[in-house]
């Protein structure tokens, strides 16, 4: 990637400003950006950045007739592919980035092999808690790390600060894989693989493909961490270069991590490692065991030392927005799982929990299909559920089809939290675990998670 290029940012969300700022900043890049919104929708620090003397600010209309113009296209993850400057740009035969492979590139061009220390992890579910996981084990090992991607900060964002001492341990969404040309993780990490997101794809095999993209440049000298549990990926080391490493809740594998008699072990051919008790982690939740599977294959195929891995398993709480106990009150838990948002991931939310649960449930209709969520509530401890968002209605119906009628709809998380609150006895588990993404009432699951937490605390809550 040429930095005299012509560049055209299409999206400002987070990682689109990040990839404006970067460049105009560190690399005194001429940029045109476009959005579809006007410049006076966005914030005042954005404002400032597009009115700057190195960045033209364009419509996507005039973006798409001046295509031609630009030699780099960086896409948002956010942008879907139909976007109109999109497919102007594809009809001309130009080739689209996505920011990721924007920050991939830049650090090639700074440092030394960045490919030999980048840990990518991707999946449906668990990605932002083995990404932060893995960045917590490193850095317990005396190791400087930056947690990027699609968690937190964008990759373009830490590389003015990259040394070439530096790790990199990055979520990756689909999104970001689907515009890939030349990143090459050390270590990549395929968590698991559900349906989601097929209002994007179009079809849960494109959606497939998009994920299998993390490895499609790593070679005999890199490794594929995948899940041997789970049934649609458990074969993807065949189609690969890379070299595979395993983890299983419930196999014997050759290399990789597993579970043997309460114990979190590590096999290398005739090597066998008891690394800790599993009853001494302290992540919650049966999935979450998974997670530290996965973060304990990562870690020991980059040589970290086994007490580093120890101390931080048998420390770290987990993140924010996924299973956070936002507070007690009256003896009712409130746990905020803003960050459930497919039904793969709200389902494990509710299977970690034995005790009732009154459940907040709806947003952004993606497409999923609610049967399988409908019929684990009705056999499940769910006691009653609080529906809202786009997709209230078709999950009412399912729910219904289930013979499950202890449901309301509300109109906002306002009245969410206040009907819970009301509805809610002693040993009860309020669980926001939407199974929808929030961008029919939010910016963000982090915002929608805050939201609730704050009204939450509202009612007394510490």
């Amino acid at each position: 990637m040429d930095l005299n290029s012509s560049f055209l940012i299409v999206g400002l969300g987070k990682s689109g400003l990040a990839a404006v700022e970067v460049l105009t900043k560190n690399y005194a890049c001429n940029v045109s950006v476009t959005d579809k919104k006007t410049i006076e929708d966005f914030n005042e620090n954005v404002q400032k950045l597009l009115n700057e003397e190195k960045v033209k600010f364009m419509t996507e209309s005039e973006a798409s007739v001046n295509i031609d113009k630009f030699d780099v296209i960086i896409k948002s993850p956010g942008v879907f592919m139909d976007n109109v400057v999109i497919t102007a740009a594809m009809n001309q035969g130009k080739v689209v980035y996505d920011e990721l492979e924007l920050g991939y590139q830049l650090l090639k061009k700074k440092l030394k092999r960045p490919e030999d220390r980048i840990i990518a992890i991707t999946g449906t579910n668990g990605k932002t808690t083995t990404t932060e996981l893995v960045g917590e084990i490193l850095r317990s090992d005396n190791k400087r790390v930056h947690v990027a991607g699609n968690v937190g900060v964008p990759l373009t964002k830490v590389v003015p600060f990259a040394t070439n001492d530096d790790y990199f341990v990055l979520e990756v969404s689909s999104f970001q894989l689907e515009n890939l040309d030349k990143f090459k993780p050390k270590v990549s990490a395929i968590l698991n693989i559900t349906p989601d997101h097929l209002d994007w794809h179009g079809s849960f095999e494109k959606y497939l493909e998009s994920k299998k993209k993390i490895f499609i440049n790593q070679d005999q000298n890199d490794f594929l961490v995948v899940n041997k549990d789970d049934k649609v990926i458990q074969s993807v080391d065949s189609t690969t270069k890379a070299r595979a490493i395993s983890f299983s809740k419930n196999k014997d594998i050759n290399v990789g991590t597993y579970t043997w008699d309460n114990q979190l072990m590590y096999k290398n051919g005739g090597e066998l490692i008891s690394i800790m008790p599993i009853n001494e982690i302290t992540l919650p939740g049966e999935h979450n065991l998974e997670n530290v599977l996965a973060a304990t294959a990562i870690s020991l195929t980059l040589e970290v030392n086994t007490y580093s891995l120890r101390n931080t398993l048998s420390s770290f709480l987990g993140v924010s927005h996924r299973l956070e106990l936002v507070s007690e009150i009256s003896e009712v838990k409130y746990i905020n799982d803003s960050k459930g948002t497919n039904v793969e991931a709200s389902l494990r939310a509710i299977n970690a929990f034995r005790s009732p649960i009154i459940l907040i449930a709806g947003g952004k209709d993606k497409g999923a299909d609610f049967r399988d969520f409908a019929k684990e509530i009705k056999i499940n401890n769910v006691k009653y559920v609080i529906l809202l968002g786009e997709t209230s209605s078709r999950i009412s119906e399912v729910l219904e089809k289930e013979g499950f009628n202890s449901y309301i709809h509300v109109d906002n998380m306002e009245e969410a939290v206040e009907v819970s609150y009301n509805s809610s006895s002693a040993g009860d588990v309020v669980l926001l675990s939407p199974a929808c993404a929030s961008w029919d009432m939010y910016d963000s699951y982090e915002k929608r998670g805050e939201h609730f937490k704050n009204l939450v605390l509202s009612f007394g809550g510490e």
